[in-house]
Protein backbone atom coordinates (compact mmCIF):
# COMPACT_ATOMS: atom_id res chain seq x y z
CA UNK A 1 0.00 0.00 0.00
CA UNK A 2 1.69 3.42 -0.82
CA UNK A 3 0.57 6.15 1.16
CA UNK A 4 1.53 10.09 0.47
CA UNK A 5 3.01 11.41 3.06
CA UNK A 6 4.37 14.98 4.28
CA UNK A 7 7.63 13.40 5.54
CA UNK A 8 10.40 11.53 3.79
CA UNK A 9 8.85 8.21 5.02
CA UNK A 10 9.12 4.92 3.42
CA UNK A 11 5.47 3.05 3.65
CA UNK A 12 7.52 -0.19 4.95
CA UNK A 13 9.09 1.53 7.61
CA UNK A 14 5.36 2.88 8.51
CA UNK A 15 4.63 -0.44 9.05
CA UNK A 16 7.02 -1.68 10.79
CA UNK A 17 5.74 0.93 13.46
CA UNK A 18 2.49 -0.24 13.13
CA UNK A 19 3.15 -3.53 14.03
CA UNK A 20 4.74 -2.53 16.92
CA UNK A 21 2.18 -0.36 18.14
CA UNK A 22 -0.39 -2.72 17.61
CA UNK A 23 1.47 -5.43 19.84
CA UNK A 24 3.16 -3.08 21.71
CA UNK A 25 6.26 -4.39 22.04
CA UNK A 26 9.10 -2.30 21.96
CA UNK A 27 10.62 -0.91 18.36
CA UNK A 28 14.59 -0.93 18.71
CA UNK A 29 18.00 -2.84 18.03
CA UNK A 30 18.61 -6.19 19.81
CA UNK A 31 20.54 -4.55 21.98
CA UNK A 32 18.44 -1.67 23.40
CA UNK A 33 15.48 -4.23 23.77
CA UNK A 34 18.26 -6.35 25.86
CA UNK A 35 18.71 -3.52 28.13
CA UNK A 36 15.06 -2.36 28.95
CA UNK A 37 14.59 -5.74 29.63
CA UNK A 38 17.28 -6.11 32.55
CA UNK A 39 16.17 -2.71 33.66
CA UNK A 40 12.39 -3.73 33.47
CA UNK A 41 12.84 -7.23 34.29
CA UNK A 42 10.71 -8.71 31.78
CA UNK A 43 10.44 -10.08 28.73
CA UNK A 44 9.67 -8.32 25.52
CA UNK A 45 11.06 -10.05 22.41
CA UNK A 46 8.85 -12.52 21.49
CA UNK A 47 8.45 -16.29 22.32
CA UNK A 48 7.07 -19.29 20.67
CA UNK A 49 3.66 -19.35 21.37
CA UNK A 50 1.59 -22.33 23.19
CA UNK A 51 1.79 -24.09 26.43
CA UNK A 52 5.79 -23.87 28.39
CA UNK A 53 7.16 -27.35 28.64
CA UNK A 54 7.57 -28.52 31.95
CA UNK A 55 10.90 -29.28 33.43
CA UNK A 56 11.26 -32.90 33.97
Amino acid sequence: MKTTNPIDVHTSEIEVFRKHERTGRPLGVDSFIDRIELLLDRKLKPEKPGPKKKDK
